[in-house]
């Protein structure tokens, strides 16, 4: 996937993640999505980064686990895995500095068309307060099942066939 020219004009690139990055990852998880964890300590529990340390471990085996750097700052990752029939773990997490500026609508627009060429759906699941949701459905992705905090999403591209997503 490569950054459109308008984005590296204002300064942001896309780079390989290295173990070293794991603090920034942190960071960033805390920065971008600390507070909808927050809004559901009874479902989360404490804010734990142990947890955020082996699901950066596990990106790292996905697919497609980049940084994504702003003016040489690390502003947020991006990542996605390919299963037999369908693109799922969709993790699109950016400071909020850093929103607002394209890079979710590039990413989301990057996926459908991947899955367009794959005839494979796309999956994502957001907290249900997470206002990430309205860019999600503005993009065609579709609410198929509300869970506990959760709101699961699915784009099915022209003419794909529905697999079931367990």
């Amino acid at each position: 996937m490569e950054l459109p020219v308008k984005l590296k004009e204002k300064g942001f690139d896309i780079c390989k993640v290295e173990t070293e990055d794991l603090e920034d990852f942190i960071r960033v998880e805390r920065e971008s999505h600390y507070q909808y964890v927050a809004m559901h300590k009874d479902f989360f529990g404490e804010w734990n980064e142990t947890i955020l340390q082996n699901s950066f471990i596990d990106k790292m085996h996905m697919k497609y686990f980049k940084k994504l750097e702003w003016n040489g700052e690390n502003v947020g990752f991006l990542g996605y895995d390919l299963k037999e029939h369908m693109i799922d773990n969709v993790f699109i997490r950016i400071i909020p500095k850093a929103q607002k500026n394209g890079i979710g609508t590039w990413f989301l627009n990057e996926l459908k068309e991947l899955s367009e060429q794959m005839s494979m759906p796309v999956f994502l699941t957001v907290i249900q307060t997470n206002p990430a949701r309205y860019v999600y459905q503005k993009m065609e992705f579709q609410c198929y099942k509300k869970q506990d905090v959760f709101e699961f999403y699915r784009y099915d591209p022209l003419g794909g066939r529905r697999e079931k997503h367990e």
